[in-house]
């Protein structure tokens, strides 16, 4: 049985540097991938209107434990890797996701360019 984190796309903004995960049992977010909650493929599959509507997504966790880096000590309360929020990193993330979304996931990233409203 393989086991997912579930990405909060909407809670992750181009000013971060890492990457924030779910907290385990829906409760809270966290940048810092040793306190991200680890959810059961039932669990995700049985509501993947909820875990993976392009707003969240559900990616396995070994693809994202590739991606991680050590954060500073003092970067957060809390030590631990994480994941840096950058283009290479969500275009993994996104190659990734093993279930169809219901609307586009649109990440930003450290350092995207805002888009132009008129």
């Amino acid at each position: 049985m393989s086991d997912f984190y579930v990405i909060a796309v909407c809670h992750t903004i181009r000013d971060h540097h890492y990457i924030t995960l779910w907290r385990p049992d829906d409760c809270g977010y966290t940048p810092v991938l040793p306190r991200a909650g680890k959810y059961d493929r039932q669990r995700i599959e049985s509501h993947l209107d909820y875990y993976n509507t392009g707003d969240h997504i559900a990616v396995p966790v070994n693809a994202v434990d590739q991606l991680a880096t050590s954060i500073p000590a003092g970067f957060f309360d809390h030590a631990g890797d994480g994941v840096p929020n950058t283009k290479a990193s969500w275009d993994a993330i996104r190659a990734a996701v093993t279930y169809p979304t219901e609307w586009p996931i649109k990440p930003e990233w450290h350092g995207k360019r805002r888009r132009r409203t008129r």
